[in-house]
């Protein structure tokens, strides 16, 4: 056991059953699309879904790079050299694109390239959608001292979402040689994930009292975890933050 090493099977057990109860829960990514459904029954039963569907998932994926392992194997050289690894990019992380050139038919290519673009669309779509819609109904909506028609949050929600994907734009550009773009966002995440999860708990749990305490034990949460994450960042890995934060 030991919070500093990245992977091993107390983290995998503990520290990530508290983000994945902080993703699904409490993080508006996930929430948006549970409240696309018709009720609260439809809305269970999408997240049960959910957490059934993502074991094959994960399955899909660590057989396809078992796969490929076996593949280079029988065929050690590559058609194509490795490019040298760049911060950010390993040289294993050609391999795949790789394969995906050289080895497989064209109109198999062609399809898997396509699902490839689609996936990253629906990831980034879902991601300026949630931006948007907590930056104008939860931030802006409630400043506004006169209330206006939803069509014009409507629109306001469009223009926000033009801005939220011009700022990811320039993050992207900002962190293009971060020698791990998914962990640094694992742990940007950290920081109030926690603190989301630990309100969301107490709402379930405990519905009495005001909710002023609740937003200072939040800011207070988020306060400690920034403080852990420059103090002893080598100390602790990313999969125990939202864990920290909650007790917290």
């Amino acid at each position: 056991f030991s919070l500093a090493k990245p992977f091993n099977l107390w983290m995998g057990l503990v520290g990530a059953t508290f983000l994945v109860m902080s993703s699904h829960g409490a993080d508006q990514l996930i929430v948006q699309r549970v409240l696309a459904c018709n009720s609260v029954r439809e809305g269970r039963r999408a997240l049960i879904l959910s957490a059934v569907i993502i074991l094959p998932m994960m399955l899909i994926f660590l057989l396809a790079g078992t796969l490929l392992w076996v593949y280079y194997q029988a065929h050690p050289e590559f058609p194509i050299p490795l490019p040298e690894a760049r911060p950010g990019i390993g040289k294993n992380d050609y391999v795949f694109p790789i394969f995906i050139i050289t080895a497989m038919p064209a109109g198999f290519r062609g399809l898997l390239i396509v699902a490839i673009l689609s996936a990253a669309m629906s990831s980034v779509s879902a991601a300026l959608a949630a931006l948007a819609s907590v930056s104008t109904m939860d931030v802006l909506k409630p400043l506004l001292r006169e209330q206006r028609e939803e069509r014009w949050y409507l629109g306001l929600s469009r223009v926000s979402t033009l801005g939220w994907a011009f700022l990811l734009v320039v993050v992207a550009l900002l962190t293009r040689h971060v020698a791990s773009v998914l962990n640094a966002a694992f742990a940007l995440n950290g920081l109030t994930s926690g603190a989301m999860l630990g309100a969301m708990l107490l709402a379930l749990f405990w519905r009495r009292g005001p909710g002023g305490p609740v937003v200072l034990g939040m800011i207070g949460s988020f306060a400690a975890m920034l403080f852990l994450t420059l103090q002893f960042r080598d100390q602790v890995f990313w999969p125990w933050y939202t864990m920290i934060g909650c007790l917290l």
